[in-house]
């Protein structure tokens, strides 16, 4: 049977129109103000009504107006269009608020002498910033020695769900952005951080306790973001953390009094400046740093000064040390890491209790087949284990009738001896060895 089949666009439609009708419409939330410039005011619309409710020479001034009226019933959304924004008080959102810039051309800049922060978030839930340059200029603003001041985005108090993503971090003199005091649920998403003076993002965030009393934490987490000549982030005081997917160049992370955060497929390279692309500083526990890459770093790849932490599948090379425990590091597990190139040493472990497995670069367990020629002199043979010191547990069983004979093994940090009480017979390649050694 043969024949055309003709396809009507109309009776297509009207196949799947009950379908299309059962569909929900997307649609996309409406903004509560229009913040924009003329290069002199700054204008702030209501975007309901179109009505230009308050026009200031200042641009906080006009942005915090959006801000409070929004506060007033309950939260909505501001849009800040293109242009520099110079700000002379912090902004503050209340709880249920979006900002949301155009990109790199919406941009908040510190005004020159102040010691402000761009953002500031005190006691509020729920806020998503996107889409906005923040400019610390740094060569301009006030004192920051406290390290709390000059921030692009500050949040203390009860704060909680704060969501920044696709923004851009430059020339702070501080860190540009800092989750303080009993802050929970902040994430960072895509976005760029460059030319800062301090951490770029410092998770300082202290949390409520569990109801039981114990230290508890919900997660904060920073993802997907590019840290370049800069310094990265650092986890302080800080629980249940997660940092994955990053590029770092120049830049890298630091954990300190933090415990159980996750550090997970970060990339991390030509870290000229650094000490340690990885530190895991004082009383950090319980860290798991999985499948990162670290190459080109003139210190450490993974610096642990703490115990009880798990350094598993990471790519790290061309640098002075790749994986070093520190002072009273001990109980830490250190598997199937890729660490070689280095002008120091691949792995150096201090802690008794650490257990370091299966690292290419570093070989802790070894073993094969050897074989000998014996004569009737010959009582010990020599087998070169090529592991990293000497074997602590060995296994040597014969592969041959002439290898049969009573013997007993010993080793150093070179060889594995092989002691015979009598000399095998004479003979060519008679002695066969399996053998199996661990450090």
């Amino acid at each position: 049977m043969s024949g055309t089949i003709t396809i009507n666009s109309n009776d297509l439609l009207n196949a799947v129109k009950p379908q299309l009708l059962q569909m929900p419409e997307i649609t996309q939330q409406p903004y509560s103000y229009i913040i924009w410039t003329d290069g002199t005011k700054y204008y702030a619309k209501n975007g309901s009504t179109g009505q230009i409710e308050y026009s200031d020479l200042d641009a906080s001034v006009t942005i915090n107006y959006a801000l409070s009226k929004i506060g007033l019933i309950g939260g909505g959304k501001i849009d800040i269009r293109r242009g520099t924004y110079i700000l002379t008080q912090s902004l503050q959102p209340t709880s249920n608020t979006v900002i949301e810039g155009e990109g790199a051309g919406t941009i908040l800049k510190l005004g020159d002498g102040t010691s402000i922060h761009a953002i500031y978030i005190k006691n509020a839930s729920n806020i998503l910033i996107s889409n906005i340059a923040f400019d610390g200029n740094s060569a301009n603003v006030g004192n920051v020695d406290s390290n709390t001041k000059s921030i692009g985005i500050y949040t203390i108090g009860n704060s909680s769900n704060i969501l920044v993503t696709n923004c851009f971090f430059y020339n702070f003199k501080s860190h540009a952005i800092r989750p303080d005091e009993n802050t929970v649920g902040f994430h960072v998403r895509n976005s760029v951080f460059y030319n800062n003076n301090f951490w770029d993002i410092a998770l300082c965030m202290g949390g409520p306790l569990a109801p039981d009393g114990t230290a508890y934490r919900l997660p904060g987490s920073v993802v997907g973001c590019s840290f370049i000549d800069t310094k990265g982030v650092e986890i302080a005081y800080t629980h249940d953390v997660l940092i994955a997917n990053n590029y770092f160049r120049n830049a890298g992370i630091y954990a300190d009094l933090s415990k159980r955060s996750t550090i997970i497929g970060n990339t991390i390279i030509d870290d000229r400046y650094g000490t340690s692309s990885i530190e895991i500083s004082s009383n950090s526990t319980n860290n798991l740093i999985l499948g990162n890459r670290i190459t080109g770093t003139q210190g450490t790849g993974i610096a642990l000064r703490s115990s009880y932490n798990l350094v598993a599948f990471n790519y790290i090379s061309r640098g002075w040390r790749g994986i070093y425990e520190i002072g009273t590091a001990n109980y830490n597990y250190i598997y199937y890491n890729y660490v070689a190139g280095h002008s120091i040493a691949n792995i150096v472990k201090v802690g008794a209790n650490t257990i370091v497995k299966n690292n290419i670069g570093y070989t802790t367990e070894n073993g094969g087949t050897a074989t000998f020629s014996g004569d009737d002199t010959t009582t010990q043979f020599k087998i070169m284990h090529n592991l990293v010191s000497t074997p602590s547990k060995i296994m040597v069983t014969p592969g041959s009738n002439d290898a049969k004979g009573t013997f007993y093994v010993t080793a150093d940090d070179t060889y594995i001896y092989v002691n015979y009480a009598t000399a095998p017979p004479t003979g060519t390649n008679n002695i066969v060895l399996y053998w199996y050694a661990e450090v």
